[in-house]
């Protein structure tokens, strides 16, 4: 059984090679052509769920109080960021990277932008 972690993991992943392999291994002939026509759509896809998902707020996990921002809050451990997409570690850097890239390659500053407000 897959764990929650590992599922957000997997996603990660999966969105990092596409963008690589897209990015790499493109062929300018039709058959490349229409291959990444199918990887640029199933790529906005899951980069589409992900910023849909992501909601930049913050939650008491005590009160279920949700805040915009922490400033002004006292510390409290029971605060936490909302959303998975958020929390500060490894495969989310690894996801900020393929976002990055992504926005790039297609010229869309939504994706980049995704980056910046992490």
């Amino acid at each position: 059984m897959i764990s929650e972690n590992n599922k957000v993991s997997l996603n990660f992943l999966m969105l990092f090679l596409f963008v690589v392999v897209s990015i790499t291994f493109g062929q300018e002939n039709k058959t490349g052509l229409d291959y990444r026509k199918s990887t640029k759509n199933i790529l906005e896809k899951i980069a589409d769920r992900i910023l849909a998902e992501t909601t930049y707020q913050f939650i008491d996990e005590e009160t279920g109080k949700t805040y915009k921002s922490t400033k002004g809050l006292p510390p409290k451990l029971s605060v936490k960021v909302e959303s998975k997409y958020n929390d500060w570690h490894y495969t989310n850097g690894v996801l900020n990277f393929a976002m990055n890239e992504l926005g790039n390659y297609l010229g869309e500053k939504k994706y980049t932008e995704f980056v910046d407000k992490f």
